[in-house]
Parts: structure tokens; sequence; C-alpha cells
């Protein structure tokens, strides 16, 4: 299975010792995934915008021919610069391969660490390079206050989640509400929604027709 990595953030010791662990169902990526695996077509490309996590890899081996880790998380500072047109170019900041449309896209709870004109710029980029139909899932917090890194999630073998994350220092959540996610999110529609009891909404996007495709 061919793996892309832009590589991962080395985690020092002292980091690990203040990380707290929170499981939590995530039963919309669980759907997800039962869907994947039960359809005969099994070589669905995805992209995670995480950083590279051996279980992300390990639970969509499977049913995925094509795992493109972005690792987001490490350039969410190179996003927040500025409003189009002096922003960055999403295709430098986050380089993606035109000749692999992706099938499904793993967001986790990164949209919240984004301000809104970069996530309007983030989803151009990431509808350009998904099939009409794909799926996009996300993580947004509906509390007033969120950690400032957003961690890790860790999946599971039974479908649940575990997040990795420092719980100091905090900071304001966006707390954007779904009317609001599409409208930052063009070229997605909101297929599933559902609060789950730790403070997210789990949400799953579907890429929907456009011009390009």
């Amino acid at each position: 299975m061919p793996l892309f990595s832009r590589g991962g953030r080395r985690v020092r010791s002292s980091e690990t010792a203040e990380m707290a662990s929170e499981p939590m169902g995530a039963p919309a990526l669980r759907e997800l995934m039962a869907q994947l695996g039960a359809t005969e077509d099994m070589h669905f490309a995805v992209l995670d915008l995480a950083a590279a996590a051996g279980d992300h890899l390990q639970s969509f081996r499977p049913f995925s021919s094509r795992f493109h880790i972005a690792g987001l998380a490490e350039e969410l500072s190179s996003w927040h610069a500025g409003e189009a047109p002096s922003a960055p170019d999403p295709n430098e900041l986050m380089p993606l391969p035109d000749d692999i449309p992706f099938d499904v896209v793993l967001a986790w709870n990164l949209f919240d660490h984004l301000p809104d004109e970069a996530l309007l710029r983030l989803a151009g980029h990431l509808r350009a390079h998904c099939r009409t139909g794909a799926r996009l899932h996300a993580l947004v917090q509906t509390g007033t206050r969120m950690p400032v890194d957003p961690g890790r999630f860790r999946l599971q073998e039974d479908g649940g989640l575990v997040w990795e994350h420092r719980p100091e220092p905090r900071m304001d959540a966006p707390r954007r509400a779904q009317r609001t996610l599409e409208r930052l999110l063009p070229g997605f529609g909101a297929h599933r929604a559902r609060l789950l009891q730790n403070g997210f909404q789990e949400y799953l996007f579907v890429a929907n027709p456009t011009e390009r495709h």
C-alpha cells in the first residue's frame, strides 16, 4: 500500500507526561468504516489531515489502497496568515497529488483551530482533490473553551477513539453551528451530525457535484 507522508513531529517525553487520554465514541466514523468494508470495490483513497499515526493506517488498511498523510496540524500557523489574495497558496501549504481523487478525508478537530478565511481556503483545496460523493469526517467542539493544541486521535479496534491532548493552555472555541460550517466548506454538505457526550459534535460531510467533477 503506497504511503505518502510529510513526516510527524517528534513528541518529547516531557510533553507525553502532560497529555490527557480521553476515550470517546465516534458513531459516524464507525458507520463510515463499516460502509467502506461492505463495498465490493476495496480501493479507496484516504486523506488524513493529522500527523502520521500507525493506528490510522492500520485501521484503514483493509479497504484503502492509497493513504495520504497531510500533516495539517503541524502547519496550522501558516494557514492563519492573511486573507486572499495575500494569503499563502493552499497548494504550497499542503501539496496533494493530482492523480489521486480522494474518497475519504479525516479532519479530526483541526477545523476548530483555523479562522474562517483559512477554513474556506482549505475547503476549496480539499474539494478540488475529492471525488463527488467523498466523505469528510470532522469533530467540532461545542464548549466555550478548548485546548490550544489539537492533540491527536487514536483509533481503537472497536471503532472508538481516544483523544490524547494537553488540557492546558486553553483558548476560546469557535463553536461554529452546522449552517456556518456548510458556508465555510463550499462543495461539501452535512450528511450526518451527532452530538457526542464529551463536548464534541461529530460531522460527516459529503462532497457535492461541481463543474470540475
